[in-house]
């Protein structure tokens, strides 16, 4: 027997295991306590439920539910939501890059990593952001047909653990979004509700029933609310920006004359110039030097990741008359943008290594009007890197693959052996160091644990392990679960990629394709490292 865990996979019962303990590591808790898709409860929907196909005006084409939960895991500290009605926002000053980072979209097509969870519009004299408006009024339930010409068509299903006297927070996948159906179900009943909204657009759904519960969606979105020409507006055309406090206003006017910027040139140069000047920030294991204040330390410096752009944007917008919201989730933040005509999403990039699960169908937004300098992350880059590490291209609306996908042709495997399974795992997970013969970093010893002994091939693996360098956990590490053929060699596939948490654990659910040939196979645990740990793979 290898020292690998061993798999036969059968052509009926699946796969038989060796037996090893089942343990989970514990994770940050996530914004929505996940309820079961009841099939009963989707045909109650007038517009078909979940299960429905939603073929959305992006082009995404048809789009089922998820056949399974997705994998849960720590969040950045820094990047962690506000649920409340009255959340605040609070400049740090830690500008390192976030590795990689858990997040949950429940729209189909999903907007990742643009989920529009909590947004801000105001900046106080200690420069935190908030709600200018906190008043909650209605947002209609009933909308005219989305009109495919002008609009994006989204579908949702959220779970909300709804109180009486707790209006619970609830996502959208753009600004300016509309309902043009809602329905909220328990066991296949309808309940009341209410949505209400607050001068961010920040969404809240209100019932007076205390209950466990699913709202479901159908959204229309503006497309140009997801990429735009900003147009020639005069200041006189956009809404009124409120007054600043005195100390911001005169640390933006010299934020301002830094860049170029002044009230003297129209919205869209000025637009223009901020988005080229905070895309060009960078992120730095090094924090700015405290000479002033927490924004001219971060904008004079340039230093910072999506949060710390977003922020510094906003109250630099806002002093030269520009609208502006900053707009975050537990994965990214980015900034919204009033051209006199509607809000508009502009990133500003500074994003982290990856998402942790990549969604099967992706929003196509039209293409981005503003430059990037070379060398950024974009939020989108958070996909890329998530889908290589499921072994597949960047999701898309042509049929990408999926997870499951070989690892030969993740890598262009010209001579068909697939003998080097490390070699297709870099180029699936990527590797901060180049060259792995000018590895300097210390090599990770990982261990992996199967979860049970007897599974059918499509059922989920659970599987577990960790990740050491030099006896210290590596932690947020991208980490590819692999099977490979233990007799030849040959074909490999990485079943799926899993986070390690700031105990350097990583746990959760991987299965193999219901089509995959029966066999003798090894399970490992592979990654490429980060900046401290090296390479490594399970023995």
């Amino acid at each position: 027997m290898k020292a690998a865990r061993h798999l036969l996979i059968l052509a009926a019962l699946g796969l038989a295991m060796l037996p090893a303990g089942r343990a989970r590591a514990t994770f940050a808790p996530v914004l929505h306590e996940r309820i079961a898709e009841d099939a009963e409860e989707d045909t109650q929907l007038a517009f078909g439920g979940p299960g429905a196909d939603a073929p959305a005006s992006s082009g995404s084409g048809p789009v089922r539910p998820r056949s399974k939960p997705r994998a849960e895991g720590p969040a950045d500290p820094a990047a962690k939501a506000d649920s409340a009605p009255d959340a605040t926002f609070h400049p740090d000053r830690d500008t390192r890059r976030p590795d990689v980072l858990p997040y949950e979209d429940p729209f189909r097509p999903s907007v990742a990593p643009f989920k529009r969870l909590t947004a801000f519009d105001a900046v106080d004299a200690s420069y935190t952001l908030s709600v200018a408006d906190a008043k909650l009024t209605p947002v209609p339930l009933q909308g005219s047909a989305v009109d495919g010409a002008r609009e994006d068509r989204f579908s949702a299903d959220i779970p909300l653990d709804l109180s009486p006297d707790k209006p619970s927070r609830i996502p959208t996948p753009g600004p300016s979004t509309r309902i043009v159906q809602a329905r909220l179900l328990r066991a296949g009943a309808a309940l009341p509700f209410i949505v209400v909204h607050d001068s961010a657009d920040n969404w809240f759904a209100v019932s007076p029933t205390k209950a466990k519960a699913r709202l479901i969606l159908e959204l229309a979105v503006p497309k140009d609310a997801f990429g735009f020409d900003f147009g020639n507006p005069s200041a006189r055309d956009l809404p009124r920006v409120s007054a600043l406090p005195p100390s911001v206003s005169k640390a933006a006017a010299e934020v301002a004359a830094h860049i170029g910027t002044s009230r003297a040139l129209s919205p869209r140069e000025n637009v223009a110039k901020l988005v080229a000047y905070f895309r060009s920030f960078a992120d730095s294991d090094e924090t700015p030097p405290t000479a002033r204040d927490i924004y001219l330390d971060l904008a004079l410096a340039q230093k910072g990741v999506c949060r710390h752009r977003s922020f510094t944007f906003l109250v630099t917008a806002q002093a030269l008359g520009i609208p502006t919201r900053m707009v975050t989730n537990e994965a990214h933040a980015w900034v919204e943008v009033h051209n006199g005509t509607g809000w508009k999403r502009i990133d500003l990039g500074g994003a982290g290594r990856g998402l942790m699960e990549t969604p099967e169908s992706i929003h196509e937004p039209p293409p981005d009007p503003f430059a990037w300098p070379q060398g950024a992350t974009r939020g989108e880059d958070l996909l890329q890197k998530g889908a290589n590490a499921s072994g597949a291209p960047p999701p898309s609306s042509s049929g990408a693959p999926k997870p499951g996908a070989s690892a030969e042709a993740a890598t262009d495997d010209k001579n068909g052996k697939g003998d080097d399974k490390s070699g297709k795992v870099a180029a699936i997970l990527g590797s901060s160091t180049g060259d792995a013969g000018a590895d300097e970093r210390a090599p990770s010893v990982l261990n992996l644990d199967v979860g049970k002994t007897t599974l059918e091939r499509g059922a989920p693996i659970h599987v577990r392990g960790g990740v050491k360098s030099e006896g210290e956990p590596c932690a947020r590490l991208l980490v590819a679960i692999v099977l490979s053929d233990s007799k030849s060699g040959g074909r490999a596939i990485v079943l799926g990629s899993l986070a390690t948490d700031e105990n350097g654990i990583f746990a959760g659910d991987v299965s193999v394709p219901s089509s995959f040939p029966v066999g003798d196979y090894d399970l490992t645990a592979q990654t490429m490292g980060d900046a401290r740990c090296g390479r490594g793979a399970s023995p």
